[in-house]
């Protein structure tokens, strides 16, 4: 039977103690800790047998090798001798667990949890749970989370049931990444359904931030109806991140990443659809999307955007950098750095130019209204029937292979910046092209 499982936090705080036992070790045999952090990131450290080697030299020998590292994920964990048998790791701070795992080139080198991490910003912690168990022992479980703030045992992979439904308001879920580092996210293989900050009133909330949320499962829906100001204001408030092609996002209102981490060197994110609400503002970087439809919303792409097959803006703006395969623009505002394959302008303000991986180039533009500046590239085939077409905007060379022209369409350009392969016709047979100039 279906259950729901509701965060309330305030677990007691208890330091994780984790005791690892080498074997006695030959000359050059070694012993390896890994300690993995909550966003993925790894570091090994490594002790080799000297040829005076026993199992007490081989403990001091890692003992000093830990507690001399300056990398983020030992400095926060302490390592003890421990009457010459064991090597003993503490957390220096009650309530912040620690992943590490032992391997060796010969022999065994084993682990004994010997104190369980407790706090009450752990996922993990049974105590923060109103059924007093973790979620991930239930199938169709749905998990509620609200006004909590929750920073670690983040990756719940490891489940056997991951959730049906869960509902984020209010909440912190992990921390900004320090700089050049990972983001870490919560996630699970299957949550087929994630809402975030679906407030019903009265009046408005201020919503906790930042909140970093992952579905790495087929057909996955995230909704997010709001969102906070993030404490740092150079990054979004809501992070999203989706491995799968299917996988459908809607950002209703507030403000949200989507692939953001690429630049941090994370991998690419994957999106089927993402609809952009009246007033939301979403951050694309590396996330090959299928279709976006922008219903009034701000989205900025970067330089590092992966392609779009489909773009429909009724209203709002896209600013950025990428490849588009088909675009609909309707109103709004479009400037991008972008090769664009077929695009269709009925009205608002589109202006294509070239910049970074990108020429400019434009196969097909088929237009009625609104208007065009063409900055820069080639643009294979211009059919004008309303609104102007403008090449004027940029000093750049470019060129226009094939152009048509219907009133009450208009075309400017400077003879000088742009070259006409062929001569002006109309788009329809029975009209008559009239240039003017000026």
């Amino acid at each position: 039977m279906a259950e729901t499982i509701k965060w309330i936090g305030g677990a007691a705080a208890v330091a994780q103690v984790d005791d690892f036992t080498p074997s006695d070790p030959a000359q050059n045999d070694t012993i390896t800790l890994t300690v993995t952090g909550e966003n993925g990131d790894t570091v090994a450290l490594v002790y080799t047998a000297t040829v005076t080697h026993t199992v007490a030299a081989s403990i001091a020998g890692m003992v000093a090798l830990w507690n001399a590292s300056t990398h983020y994920l030992c400095t926060p964990i302490t390592a003890s001798d421990n009457a010459s048998t064991t090597i003993k790791l503490t957390a220096d701070t009650a309530g912040v667990p620690f992943t590490v795992v032992p391997t060796c080139s010969a022999g065994t080198f084993t682990r004994a949890a010997t104190t369980a991490n407790s706090g009450p910003y752990d996922y993990k912690t049974a105590a923060n749970w109103d059924l007093a168990r973790a979620p991930g022992t239930v199938a169709t479980q749905s998990i509620i989370i609200e006004s909590a703030t929750i920073l670690y045992g983040l990756n719940q992979t490891a489940c056997a049931e991951a959730p049906y439904y869960v509902e984020i308001n209010n909440s912190q879920i992990s921390a900004n990444p320090g700089t050049g580092r990972n983001p870490a996210y919560l996630y699970w293989d299957d949550a087929a359904n994630i809402c975030i900050n679906n407030y019903y009133g009265p009046g408005s909330p201020t919503y906790a931030a930042p909140m970093f949320v992952k579905s790495a499962v087929a057909s996955a829906v995230i909704n997010v109806y709001a969102s906070g100001t993030n404490s740092n204001t150079t990054l979004p408030p809501v992070w999203l991140f989706t491995t799968e092609d299917t996988a459908v996002v809607n950002v209703h209102s507030g403000s949200a990443g989507i692939g953001y981490e690429e630049k941090f060197g994370a991998t690419t994110a994957k999106l089927a659809t993402l609809t952009v609400g009246s007033g939301a503002y979403v951050y694309i970087g590396t996330c090959a999307t299928t279709t976006i439809i922008n219903n009034g919303g701000t989205i900025v792409r970067n330089h590092r955007g992966a392609y779009i097959t489909t773009y429909r803006q009724s209203s709002g703006s896209l600013t950025g950098y990428g490849a588009v395969t088909t675009a609909y623009i309707d109103g709004g505002t479009y400037s991008c750095y972008a090769d664009v394959t077929t695009m269709y302008v009925n009205g608002g303000s589109v202006t294509i130019k070239a910049g970074g991986a990108y020429t400019g180039a434009t196969t097909t533009l088929t237009q009625t209204g609104g208007t065009v500046y063409y900055n820069d590239g080639v643009l294979t085939a211009a059919n004008v029937s309303g609104g102007l077409l403008d090449t004027t905007q940029s000093g750049s060379t470019k060129t226009i292979t094939t152009l048509k022209v219907d009133p009450p369409g208009s075309f400017k350009y400077n003879p000088a910046q742009t070259t006409l392969t062929n001569k002006v016709q109309p788009v329809s047979t029975n009209k008559i092209v009239t240039y003017s100039a000026s």
